[in-house]
């Protein structure tokens, strides 16, 4: 059935992303569905990222779907195996600009800074409707670490990809109804185009304003013209949702060789770390809990996050890094 394939090729990319280049190139030959079609192609693309690679399973798809500039999923396709990822993480806009822009709208904002490759955690930090940053009791900025890396490890505009890096409306917590994310609270976000623009955009939104531009305005100059922002955007366009910031019950060990361990991953949302009792079912320690403190012991419920790639480092996220960032913006103050 349709839904067993694409799970199938979903699967394979996760688990052996190395092992079935022709027998995938064979299935993109004949398949005709978009979103299986690209997941065939992202697959043959990593095992050779090349331009030449690129055009000719851009020639393919064109070939197979020849109205594929109608379909979104292939737009974002094209985009994808056009794209130059090392312009992009040369080419990151000054980190103050965004910064001191939220300060001037005054909204509440969490920005989640993670790796080019999501196989390595990133840290979430929040800013205050006045401009500055979460700190706890002891005066230190309020970091948490996140992975945002789906387990499939698909690329941001597929389902049950990496979470797309740009704009996310927070819509407020809630609790948990899935045994995989736990009775840890949770903050609600909602993607561009999955739900009334009113909701995604509270007290902006008027009938007839224009939803792309009210995105950018969230942006300031410097920034609204970088690409890897508008990968929600074209996410959300193309029918992702579901996509928050949770904790965890998955047991850690499953993953303890790889470089995000003890984090898990998800099926594309921002996952922070928790650890549990495995005897008595307690929680031990959780960096989910920690930002739902600062959350909510600040004025406002609602908000934005922002998913930004900001290093190519084989490493996690380095927290003095963004530290000195956040130290840099607030003695301008």
């Amino acid at each position: 059935q349709p839904d067993t394939k694409r799970v199938f090729l979903e699967a394979l990319y996760a688990v052996a992303p190395l092992r079935y280049g022709p027998r995938v190139e064979k299935i993109l030959t004949t398949e005709v569905d978009p979103s299986r079609f690209s997941i065939c192609a992202t697959y043959l693309y990593q095992l050779q990222p090349s331009t030449e690679k690129g055009n000719a399973l851009k020639i393919a798809m064109v070939e197979h779907f020849p109205f594929a500039d109608s379909i979104e999923t292939l737009r974002a396709l094209f985009l994808f195996l056009s794209r130059n990822p090392a312009r992009e993480k040369d080419k990151l806009p000054d980190m103050s600009a965004i910064f001191f822009h939220q300060r001037s709208r005054g909204d509440k904002v969490i920005y989640s800074f993670q790796n080019w490759n999501r196989d390595f955690p990133g840290l979430a930090i929040l800013q205050l409707a006045d401009g500055h940053f979460a700190r706890g009791a002891d005066g230190k900025l309020i970091l948490v670490r996140q992975l945002a890396r789906s387990a499939a490890n698909l690329p941001y505009f597929l389902t049950d990809g990496n979470t797309p890096q740009g704009i996310y409306s927070i819509q407020g917590l809630d609790l948990g109804h899935n045994h995989f994310i736990g009775p840890t609270p949770n903050i609600q976000l909602i993607m561009p185009f999955e739900n009334k623009w009113e909701k995604f955009f509270p007290g902006s939104w008027t009938p007839g304003n224009d939803s792309l531009q009210l995105y950018l305005h969230l942006l300031p100059e410097s920034w609204k013209f970088y690409l890897p922002m508008m990968e929600a955007w074209q996410a959300g366009k193309i029918g992702r949702t579901e996509i928050i910031a949770h904790g965890t019950t998955i047991d850690p060990e499953y993953y303890k060789d790889r470089p995000f361990y003890p984090l898990t991953p998800t099926q594309g949302c921002l996952c922070a770390k928790e650890i549990w009792n495995s005897a008595s079912g307690r929680l031990i320690e959780s960096e989910q809990f920690k930002l739902i403190q600062a959350f909510q012991s600040t004025t406002g419920r609602a908000g934005y996050l922002f998913v930004i790639n900001v290093s190519d480092a084989q490493a996690p996220i380095n927290a003095e890094t963004v530290q000195a960032w956040v130290d840099a913006f607030e003695k301008k103050l």
